[in-house]
């Protein structure tokens, strides 16, 4: 028997793969031939570059869930985790009946060629450069429905006094994410879950452990637009001291 170490970020892509095989397993029926007319006939006039209209003409609704897969340091200030966003909404561009194309009921398309929300983490302590995870797949379904997960190494500011910590042993670190320019009039975005997902199978930190979760939808407004709402997502992780 050979055993094989995998380091976290390989075994992260092996669970998002299991995952992604596990929900579309009796979805792919069709022919490669078939597969290929669907791709062209999607994409053929496709805009990426623009948002999706919702429901009656209103704003796309984009569902947003954090799943960690890793918890890899909480120090000075700064907490990193390794992730992966779970975010799926409707594109109503991308629909197809249901009876051709060899019944043909999911299709995987690169990221990069499809719209997808500018959802950023914004308490990151990194600068932005970019989506990293252009060339993934997306899910799409004949009713219009997209799942994207893309891979991230997070990094979020989590300030905290040692004194509290050894006071009370425990710490609360937030990550917030939102659109970094839609509004709710164009984005509206929305937890699935009411707590952070896969931490029974999260690799552990030795020096912490996170004891609690939860997910919150808050609706800010800023000074340059206050008639404009933003939605944003925020993740409480309560963390506590092991040692």
């Amino acid at each position: 028997m050979y055993l094989v170490s995998l380091d976290a970020g390989t075994n992260m892509y092996f669970k998002v793969t299991g995952i992604l095989l596990t929900i579309t397993v009796g979805l792919v029926t069709g022919s490669f031939l078939d597969r290929k007319d669907l791709f062209k006939i999607l994409l053929r006039d496709y805009q990426k570059d623009l948002a999706p209209a919702g429901k009656g003409g209103g704003p796309v609704v984009v569902y947003h869930s954090l799943f960690v897969n890793a918890f890899e340091s909480l120090e000075n200030n700064v907490l990193t985790l390794q992730t992966w966003e779970w975010m799926s909404w409707n594109d109503n561009r991308l629909q197809w009946d249901l009876g051709s194309y060899g019944d043909e009921k999911t299709l995987f398309i690169p990221s990069k060629l499809v719209w997808q929300p500018d959802i950023l983490l914004m308490n990151s302590v990194e600068q932005f450069t970019g989506f990293a995870a252009g060339d993934l797949n997306v899910i799409v379904y004949h009713d219009g429905n997209v799942t994207f997960v893309p891979i991230r190494h997070s990094k979020t500011l989590c300030p905290f006094n040692m004194e509290s910590i050894y006071r009370e042993n425990e710490v609360n670190c937030s990550l917030k994410y939102m659109s970094w320019a839609h509004s709710s009039k164009t984005l509206d975005t929305h937890s699935t879950f009411q707590t952070v997902q896969n931490l029974s199978q999260m690799t552990p930190n030795r020096l912490w452990e996170i004891v609690d979760t939860k997910a919150e939808r808050n609706e800010l407004t800023f000074s340059c637009c206050n008639t404009e709402v933003y939605p944003e997502i925020e993740y409480t992780l309560t963390i506590k001291r092991l040692r």
